[in-house]
């Protein structure tokens, strides 16, 4: 059994896959892919029919994309007949599986009246540490990265991570 599979991929972003079909005979095949429609929009192809030439090839292409955390698992049917349409030579089933994921993570800085660090006042030459927590409620391990819009601020401000990963739930 053939399968595309997408793994996973962040919601609102796109992934590609490509089909070849050849017809490596002397005649022109016609093709069809049955069942598309029950992806709803998810799962989208540049083609779902058509006649490809005698030895000639053709690139389905499929997408798949979506804007909420969510897996799909559908099997679609891929027929070769004769250009007549009037005899079938290959039924095959086709596995599509993808899953889309969202990241979900809070970022908890100290209270302190307002939403923005404050060190309060200090001597110079005196330093103090204050904690900013990253919990990833999400599906999967994140990736984070910190940095500072104005550069010069790094001659004042350090950070003991600047870029890591957050496991689940940690």
């Amino acid at each position: 059994s053939l399968s595309i599979d997408f793994d996973k991929i962040l919601i609102n972003t796109e992934k590609t896959k490509k089909i070849e079909l050849k017809n490596t005979g002397r005649l022109a095949a016609y093709w069809i892919l049955k069942g598309t429609s029950a992806f709803n929009g998810l799962v989208s192809f540049n083609q779902t029919e058509g006649l490809i030439q005698p030895r000639s090839s053709f690139f389905v292409v499929v997408k798949f994309q979506s804007s909420k955390p969510q897996q799909i698992k559908k099997a679609i049917q891929f027929e070769v007949s004769d250009y007549q349409k009037t005899k079938i030579f290959k039924n095959e089933t086709i596995q599509i599986s993808a899953e889309s994921f969202d990241v979900n993570f809070d970022i908890n800085i100290p209270k302190t009246g307002n939403d923005q660090l404050d060190f309060g006042q200090l001597k110079v030459g005196q330093s103090k540490t204050l904690q900013i927590t990253v919990r990833n409620k999400g599906k999967y391990p994140v990736n984070y990265k910190f940095s500072f819009i104005d550069k010069n601020i790094s001659k004042y401000l350090t950070m003991s991570s600047m870029d890591g990963t957050s496991p689940v739930n940690d």
